[in-house]
């Protein structure tokens, strides 16, 4: 259920891009708060007391390693050799794929000043990266806040001192949220303080799972059919309400997690066609921006290019779920070792374009091609 939840997110956000549903971006909330949820729950089965924190960090980060950075190194290598193909000054739009190796891409478009709803935002082909970033952040400080509540040492009181530790920072999240909103939208969009509300929401639900008032939340066997309609209702919500928008997509996915607790019944969350695009969803999230940025500086947003990039995009996000990222996460750390240095190598090699006189030189030879791309890129 969860997968199908990750798959109906990524599509929502697709939709968005391509013009065609406009909150779609809403989607990325989605995934805030399952993020939260599956972290959680995952912390929840390694607890042990005799873990010491040292190990017990190293462990984690090693798996959150292991888990998103092979696939980010290759999209940021093929995506940078687009960039400079298609823009005459390529070095910031760079810098915004290298910011995001090591989780800063959001803070680097604060200070760049770039606002997600601007054109601004159309020509970065990393500018999703945003997200990522901020789930990095987050992974960064939950782990030392289950150990030194006890939780991942699996203390009997560790469970209740998280859950208190969370709802203040939850609380203040997302009245820093709200105030941000209305003060400065980019600080809220892309600050982790003005968005793990979100994810700690998605934490919370996990750690109240079998908490009794929860149970009798369960219990009413809320219809996810009704629930989805509601979510995919509020995108069609005018922009200038994204607090209200943003807090409701966040509880009715909350309701989506819960309504699955007693359901065995057959529905849209257990179709195995959405439940597929859910397991592909990050290399679906990775390569679905850069080729509606590349269809976009070549052919434009049409029909027959929407169904061209929905296409490619799904070849290059199988292949890569396949052969990158579902290979690399069950290797062996000898394995994994070797291929991240094959993946940095990657990497470096993509680095030589950042010679200028190169970097002209594709260009120039791409629009010769593409005659329309430096009228696109200047527009």
């Amino acid at each position: 259920d969860i997968q199908a939840l990750r798959g109906i997110a990524v599509f929502l956000v697709f939709l968005n891009h391509i013009h065609y549903l406009p909150n779609g971006f809403l989607g990325v909330d989605i995934f805030f708060v399952i993020s939260g949820f599956i972290i959680t729950a995952s912390l929840y089965k390694r607890r042990n007391k005799e873990f010491n924190l040292k190990s017990f960090l190293s462990s984690f980060y090693k798996r959150r390693l292991q888990r998103l950075l092979p696939i980010l190194l290759v999209f940021i290598f093929f995506t940078s050799i687009g960039v400079y193909a298609f823009i005459p000054s390529p070095v910031l739009t760079i810098r915004a794929g290298m910011s995001s190796i090591f989780g800063l891409s959001n803070l680097y478009f604060i200070k760049r000043s770039l606002d997600y709803f601007d054109t601004s935002a159309l020509l970065n082909p990393f500018t999703h990266t945003w997200s990522l970033a901020v789930e990095e952040q987050f992974y960064l400080l939950y782990p030392l806040i289950t150990w030194f509540t006890g939780f991942s040492r699996n203390l009997t009181v560790g469970k209740n001192n998280l859950i208190k530790v969370l709802l203040f920072l939850t609380t203040f999240s997302w009245l820093l949220y709200c105030f941000l909103n209305f003060s400065n939208q980019s600080l809220a969009y892309f600050l982790l303080p003005s968005r793990f509300w979100e994810i700690s929401f998605g934490c919370l639900i996990f750690l109240l799972f079998n908490n009794k008032v929860i149970e009798k939340i369960s219990t009413f066997n809320l219809n996810q059919s009704l629930l989805l309609s509601l979510v995919v209702l509020v995108m069609f919500i005018p922009n200038y309400f994204t607090t209200i928008t943003t807090t409701l997509v966040v509880f009715l996915t909350s309701l989506l997690i819960l309504s699955n607790k007693n359901s065995d019944k057959k529905n849209i969350l257990t179709n195995p066609k959405i439940v597929f695009f859910g397991k592909i969803s990050y290399s679906l999230y990775l390569w679905h921006w850069p080729i509606i940025w590349l269809v976009r500086m070549t052919l434009g947003i049409n029909i027959a290019s929407i169904v061209f990039s929905s296409f490619l995009i799904l070849i290059c996000s199988v292949i890569s779920f396949y052969f990158i990222e579902n290979k690399i996460r069950r290797s062996k750390v000898e394995k994994l070792f070797l291929k991240a240095s094959i993946s940095c190598s990657l990497l470096l090699i993509g680095l030589i374009f950042s010679n200028k006189f190169l970097a002209k030189r594709i260009y120039n030879f791409v629009n010769f091609d593409f005659p329309l791309n430096a009228k696109i890129v200047n527009n």
